[in-house]
């Protein structure tokens, strides 16, 4: 592994992720990561925030919630890396993980949920592919580089 160059992981949650980020923490020292520098829903830091901090204070390996386009930003060589899994048991883990609760034991109330999750859900519309070409669920906390990106 180059020394130099920035390794990216972009981890789509239900992928293996948290078990590779484990993986990576035990065989790399601490001062070699910036670890975990967004969430896939909540608390991602502005796109220039992030790449001012790892501008002034290199890490080679980045590990996060992050869609792809970060490299942009950074004055060295880049590599990404990510892990994927099947996109229907993807989904089925995550309404499983994060979906709503249906408050009765009633089968229509569960359908219900199950249809109202997959009209409305980021990730049952192809959430993973988007996050690995540059789209996020979170525009405004990104600033306009994922905007485009798209287009």
């Amino acid at each position: 592994m180059d020394p130099e160059t920035s390794h990216i992981y972009m981890q789509c949650g239900r992928t293996g992720g948290n078990a590779l980020n484990a993986v990576i923490s035990h065989l790399f020292p601490f001062n070699e990561l910036s670890y975990k520098y967004g969430s896939g829903e909540l608390n991602v830091p502005e796109i220039t925030e992030l790449t001012e901090k790892l501008k002034s204070n290199f890490r080679p390996i980045v590990l996060g919630h992050l869609p792809f386009g970060i490299h942009q930003d950074l004055d060295r060589p880049y590599r990404y890396f990510a892990s994927f899994r099947e996109p229907f048991s993807r989904i089925i883990s995550i309404f499983h993980a994060w979906g709503p609760r249906p408050t009765s034991n009633d089968v229509t109330e569960l359908n219900e949920l199950i249809c109202q999750y997959l009209e409305d859900s980021f990730d049952c519309s192809n959430g993973m592919t988007k996050m690995i070409r540059g789209y996020h669920d979170l525009p405004p906390l990104v600033g306009g580089l994922i905007s485009s990106l798209i287009s």
